[in-house]
């Protein structure tokens, strides 16, 4: 099994998605913060099937996943036998200046998870963030209207220093890029390396400056 966090998705994201490309198969498993936070929601035996997935997606709303396992089985004909490679992720809900998500945590979920030695330092300060579609949609729109940084005067402050700093090296960059190059900023990377919310507005930005494409990739 292998541990997945936010100091190491990117570099085992391109095994993962081979993994999940050439499964024959896939098992999913969630740990979530709460299972039944809401009382007048709470299942019953005289539940048929409907009103069952109507009280659960009620009480999902109000909860979310902390730790994702995953997985993918492959067929190894001569053995004639499915292997599985496993991943655990530790996740949990980015924050950026408007999205700050608010959930439950269950008692008796927290007790289970305790149970069965659920690393909480690793959730809060490992977590591989995530968005949901209409919030990623949401806040590509303000993006794109500089509705964002205007929001968060600390955010672009730090955000301004770091451009003046480094705008001449990425344009000298920009310059003889080619199709497939790529660009790094360890210390940026080391100093931000858990400041999701920089970083997409670091890249958006010098993006617009540079009118750079899905081409070429900036990587802090």
């Amino acid at each position: 099994m292998c541990e997945i966090n936010i100091n190491n998705f990117d570099e085992k994201f391109p095994e993962i998605k081979t993994n999940l490309q050439t499964a024959k198969f896939i098992g999913l498993d969630l740990e979530f913060s709460a299972l039944n936070p809401l009382n007048n929601y709470a299942p019953s035996l005289f539940d048929n099937p409907r009103k069952r997935y109507e009280k659960l997606r009620k009480n999902v709303e109000f909860t979310i996943p902390i730790q994702i396992g995953l997985t993918a089985f492959q067929f190894d004909a001569d053995k004639n036998r499915y292997d599985g490679n496993t991943y655990t992720f530790y996740v949990k809900p980015g924050l950026f200046s408007h999205i700050n998500r608010y959930f439950f945590f269950e008692s008796s979920s927290l007790e289970f998870l305790a149970l069965y030695n659920f690393d909480f330092n690793k959730f809060v300060y490992s977590g591989i963030p995530y968005i949901n579609h209409v919030q990623e949609n949401d806040l590509k729109s303000k993006l794109a209207k500089n509705e964002i940084s205007e929001a968060n005067m600390n955010l672009a402050y730090e955000v301004k220093l770091i451009l003046e700093s480094q705008f001449k090296i990425v344009s000298e960059w920009y310059k003889n890029a080619k199709t497939g190059d790529f660009l790094t900023f360890p210390k940026i990377s080391k100093q931000f390396k858990n400041n999701i919310e920089f970083k997409y507005f670091f890249i958006g930005i010098l993006g617009k400056h540079l009118k750079i494409y899905g081409h070429l990739k900036i990587i802090i």
